[in-house]
């Protein structure tokens, strides 16, 4: 757990303004931003407000572990991040545990790799086994949830860990990237590490230059 961080808080923004249609009808709305790299949980009450949690005696405004993308850590390492996400968890304007209130919970989840029904139905299995209700999930890739928040016309371009583009315009919606590391991922974190090493090891075997 860490502490409140400007990226994150503008990150968060975006789900509190998707969200706002549901805070009067479900007593918590559990925001979950799933990437490449690190995958980050917080809570918000009743009127939007964010609700300290507690685990492990440590307590702070929202949980972070490691990376929740199904292409690439798979279904285990899925399963693990829910777990660092959900159990032990104490909402401390209640003090009780979060998973106490899953049944009628509503969840916001922008996560990468979602955007194949396999992986869908992935994420959603294990949300369901923890007690949320399929009904009360809202789960888009990362790019389609930004995406809510231009109108009818704009653009997204997130260049992370992976790399996806959204374009929208009069509500049609298109899309560029969001291929993975072996097909695409042109310009993210992973693909300008890869093209690094590429040119260092050509450097060393002698056929590349300096």
């Amino acid at each position: 757990m860490h502490n409140r961080g400007d990226y994150l808080m503008k990150k968060i923004l975006l789900f509190i303004m998707l969200i706002t249609s549901y805070l009067n009808c479900t007593p918590y709305t559990l925001c979950i931003d799933g990437g490449g790299s690190k995958t980050i949980l917080q809570v918000l009450d009743d009127e939007g407000r964010i609700v300290p949690l507690k685990k492990a005696n440590c307590i702070a405004d929202y949980i972070e572990t490691s990376a929740s993308n199904p292409n690439t850590v798979r279904l285990q390492g899925v399963k693990n991040v829910f777990q660092t996400l959900f159990q032990d968890v104490v909402l401390m304007d209640r003090d009780v545990e979060l998973s106490k209130h899953f049944p009628e919970c509503h969840v916001v989840a922008g996560m990468a790799g979602v955007s194949t029904s396999e992986n869908r139905d992935i994420i959603l299995g294990i949300m369901e086994e923890y007690g949320l209700v399929n009904e009360n999930i809202t789960l888009l890739n990362d790019g389609e949830l930004t995406l809510q928040l231009i109108g009818e016309q704009g653009g997204i371009l997130i260049s992370g860990t992976g790399s996806i583009c959204f374009t929208k315009n009069n509500g049609i919606t298109y899309q560029t990237g969001g291929l993975g590391p072996v097909l695409g991922d042109e310009g993210s974190g992973y693909h300008i590490g890869l093209e690094a090493l590429k040119i260092g090891l050509a450097h060393e075997y002698g056929w590349g230059s300096s």
